[in-house]
Order: C-alpha cells, then sequence, then structure tokens
C-alpha cells in the first residue's frame, strides 16, 4: 500500500492537469473563455459609438429607419434590446456572448478538423477571447462583433461540408452566408464565390470525382443561395422603398474609393463632362482624399448628386456608372489603389492614427445623434471613454495588424511547405483570409482597422493551424 501511495504522490501535478484537459478540452475552452469576456466587461462596461454608424442603426432600432447605405438587420436585431429597456446593456451582453461562442467555435475547430493538441485549442481560443479588435468591436454598437460570429459558424458549415460531403451542412452554409451579407455588405463576393467553390473543393478533394454528386450540390448550393440574395434585395426594395437592390447608396462609395482613378472622361454623360470638372473642389490623385470625396462639398458623390438635380437614386446610378467605367478602363490603377492601401498597413505611426480613428477619434456626433442617445439611453455621446481598458488596449496593437495583414502570404508558404498534410479545410480558410483581406484593401476609402473584421478570429485560427501541423509534423502527433 506503501508503495502504491508513494508512486500517486510521485505523479507530477501537471500530468492531472493535462489528463483532464484531454479528457474535456472544450469544457476548459468555454471556461477559459467566459472567465476572460466577464473580466474584461467588468473591466470595462461602456458602450462606445462609431458616428454615423451607430447612430443609423440605432434610428433603425428605434423608428425602423432603413438606412440607404448600411445594414438595416443589425439595428432590427437591437430592437428588442434597447426598446423597452432604454438601455445599452443588454446590447453589449448580446455582442460579448456571440465574440464568446465565436472563440469556443475556434477551439472546437482546432480540435475537429486540425486535431490539434487540447492545450493548443484552449490557448487559442483564449487568445481569441482577448484579442485587441474583437473586445474593443463588442462594446461598440456596430455590426462588427455579431457579424464575426455569423462568420465563425459560416465557416464551420462550410468546413462540415467538406468533411462530409452531404448536402444538408451545405444548405445551412449558404443561408448563413446570405444571413452574414445582410450584417455586412463586404461579405457578398466571399459568400457568392463559395457557393460555387465549396462542391468543387468537396469534389476535387476526393481524387475522383463522381459528377452526379458534384452537379447536385453545385446546383443546390447555387440555387439556395441566389434565391436567398434575391429575396433580400427585393426585402430591402419593400422597406426603403426603392428598386430591389442590397443598398441604395453603393454607386457612391464606390466612386469615392475609386477617387483616384477617375477621370472626367468616365462620367457617363458626355454633355456633363465639362460641369462635371468644374465643380470639383477636392484633388482626385491623393488617396487620403477618399473618405472626403464621399462626405464633403466639392468631392465626387456631391457633384455628381448636383449633376442629377438631388435626385439620389440617378446620382447613386450615375456614380456606379462612372466608377465602374474607369475601373474596366484601368485595372492596372484599381491594382495600384489596393496595394497603396495595403501597404499603409505596414506603416506603424499610420496604424496608430488609424487605430485611434478606430476608437471614435476625430469623427464626433451630430446633434441629433447626442440627443437621441441622451433622451432614449441617458448616456453621454460625448464621453468617449477613450481610456478604458479595451480601447488601450486595441490601441496597442499597431504590430498585430501588420501581422494579419501578411498572415495570409505566410499561411500560403506554409501550406506549400506542408503540403502532404494539407486539406481543403486549408484552401478554405486561405480563401477566406485572401477575401477578407481583399476587401479591406480594395474598395475601400481609407486603411482602417475595422475593415479588418473578422479577420483577427480567422488569423489566430491560421496561427494555431499552422502551430498544430508544426508539431504533428515533428512527430509529437502521428501523421493519417
Amino acid at each position: 500500500m506503501s508503495v502504491v501511495a508513494g508512486e500517486i504522490a510521485s505523479v507530477p501535478k501537471h500530468s492531472n492537469m493535462v489528463t483532464r484537459l484531454s479528457r474535456s478540452p472544450v469544457f476548459y475552452i468555454f471556461l477559459l473563455v467566459a472567465a476572460c469576456k466577464l473580466g474584461f466587461y467588468i473591466a470595462d462596461p461602456y458602450p462606445s459609438f462609431q458616428f454615423g454608424d451607430s447612430g443609423a442603426y440605432l434610428a433603425t432600432a428605434l423608428i425602423k429607419y432603413i438606412p440607404p447605405d448600411r445594414s438595416f438587420t443589425y439595428g432590427f436585431l437591437l430592437r428588442p434590446l434597447v426598446l423597452h429597456s432604454h438601455s445599452f446593456r443588454p446590447v453589449l451582453l448580446l455582442q460579448i456572448l456571440a465574440s464568446g461562442a465565436a472563440s469556443v467555435l475556434l477551439g472546437t475547430f482546432l480540435l475537429r478538423y486540425f486535431r490539434a493538441k487540447p492545450a493548443l485549442a484552449v490557448a487559442s481560443a483564449v487568445i481569441s477571447a482577448i484579442e485587441p479588435l474583437q473586445l474593443m468591436a463588442e462594446r461598440f454598437i456596430m455590426s462588427e462583433a455579431v457579424a464575426t460570429f455569423g462568420f465563425a459558424l459560416y465557416l464551420s458549415l462550410a468546413a462540415s461540408f467538406l468533411k462530409s460531403r452531404r448536402i444538408l451542412p451545405l444548405i445551412a452554409a449558404q443561408i448563413a452566408g446570405v444571413l452574414l451579407v445582410t450584417l455586412r455588405y463586404s461579405f457578398l463576393p466571399l459568400v457568392l464565390i463559395l457557393s460555387v467553390a465549396l462542391p468543387i473543393l468537396a469534389a476535387y478533394t476526393t481524387g475522383r470525382i463522381n459528377w452526379r454528386a458534384f452537379l447536385i450540390r453545385l446546383v443546390c448550393a447555387v440555387a439556395v443561395s441566389q434565391m436567398l440574395f434575391a429575396g433580400y434585395r427585393h426585402l430591402y426594395g419593400f422597406l426603403a422603398h426603392t428598386k430591389p437592390a442590397y443598398l441604395s447608396r453603393d454607386g457612391d462609395f464606390l466612386l469615392a474609393d475609386m477617387a483616384p482613378i477617375i477621370t472626367t472622361g468616365d462620367f457617363p454623360i458626355p454633355a456633363e463632362r465639362v460641369r462635371f470638372l468644374q465643380r470639383l473642389r477636392i484633388p482626385l490623385n491623393d488617396l487620403r482624399n477618399r473618405r472626403l470625396h464621399r462626405w464633403v462639398d466639392g468631392g465626387l458623390c456631391q457633384v455628381v448628386l448636383e449633376i442629377a438635380n438631388g435626385d439620389e437614386e440617378l446620382a447613386n446610378k450615375l456614380a456606379r456608372k462612372t466608377a465602374l467605367r474607369a475601373m474596366t478602363r484601368d485595372p492596372a490603377g484599381v491594382l495600384r489603389l489596393a496595394f497603396s492601401t495595403y501597404k499603409q498597413f505596414f506603416s506603424h505611426k499610420y496604424l496608430v492614427w488609424a487605430l485611434q480613428l478606430n476608437e471614435g477619434h476625430f469623427v464626433g456626433p451630430t446633434a441629433n445623434d447626442v440627443k437621441m442617445i441622451r433622451d432614449w439611453f441617458g448616456v453621454d455621446a460625448m464621453d468617449r471613454k477613450y481610456e478604458s481598458v479595451t480601447k488601450k488596449w486595441q490601441g496597442s496593437s499597431a504590430l498585430w495588424c501588420g501581422l494579419m495583414v501578411g498572415l495570409p502570404w505566410l499561411y500560403l508558404i506554409e501550406m506549400l511547405w506542408h503540403r502532404k498534410q494539407v486539406s481543403a479545410v486549408d484552401w478554405l480558410l486561405l480563401f477566406c483570409a485572401y477575401s477578407l483581406l481583399g476587401c479591406a484593401i480594395g474598395p475601400v476609402d481609407v486603411a482602417y482597422p475595422r475593415y479588418l473584421m473578422p479577420l483577427p478570429w480567422l488569423s489566430v485560427l491560421i496561427i494555431g493551424v499552422m502551430v498544430a501541423r508544426l508539431i504533428r509534423s515533428t512527430g509529437d502527433i502521428p501523421a493519417r
């Protein structure tokens, strides 16, 4: 008996912990993620705002306003949370729960699809839970936190289809993808392309293509996504009292984003080209002026609106045609614009400024926003809480932002190096990374860390995947 007791006593305590972790990793993922979220909520329970996005979302929630250039579904999601409570606390709790659920999904994703060690899965989930951009997004009256969870769910369903090749998760992925686009329009290219790419990936990885099964999956995915997108466009048109569309001011944004490559010859009405040029007051070729061209008098969008005699629908149509003509005429210019924006993410000085912009600096609320938030919620919108824990933590993340935008290239190199271990899910993650990065540097008005969302979540997942494969390649886990 004493010998057995001595042997038990000699077992290192950490081995017992490792054993417990191996037996129930999901429990520890959930427990530690919840602890992180609770700790940060106690330290920083304050709501924050990006004006005028937050004001538009709150107007949707309170008076059913349909914004012409932003999601309305997020506003309707807020409505039952704020209408009777007169408080932002339910919104913050929902967004913290959504962000925490995304971190839990990340850990389970590593366990299921990449056979990661439980300790690595738990550590990755915790890192995701304390990632600075996501932590700050949880406190903003913005769609990013909910959209990140939606993206995590969409990716999990897509990966489930690639593993099982069953129709049900494929359909579920299309539904989740369309819902994701209703929250953030920037997901549209990703979801559209993956509706075709997912069946192709599933067929390609089998080695021998079953054409009948492939065609059934392809038709099913495309048909479901297109029917749902058509339904959403008609719903938006009905609510906004306009033609079916994803947004009714998409042309304005595209025109401002493409400002440095716009010429007067791109304007679709030849007789108005001289007037178009004469009314411009803001230089076109300066990358930093793109935001001004969207919002300021003398910028492209205001000039087009004047030529359209105040008809916003016509102005948006003219703006879209002008931008598309410029992009067709000068595709190399579009790439130069994207590359110039991309380079800004590697400038520490620029990122320090951009992260301050992310926190709400430089853009103040309108008098109507201040009144609405004060009267309904009893909150002073002018008190921006710039010294809060999450904003200070986010403000120190310039190096992390630079790593995120370079990570897709590193991941591609790692996949090529370990190509025998690469699965279809790897290609799915890689495509999502490039798509999210492209949408953050392509049709945008500024290199903005907020536009990277949900790349922070995906970046933590990709780092976990690469570490898991590195551990496996060293022989700690036998490869299958």
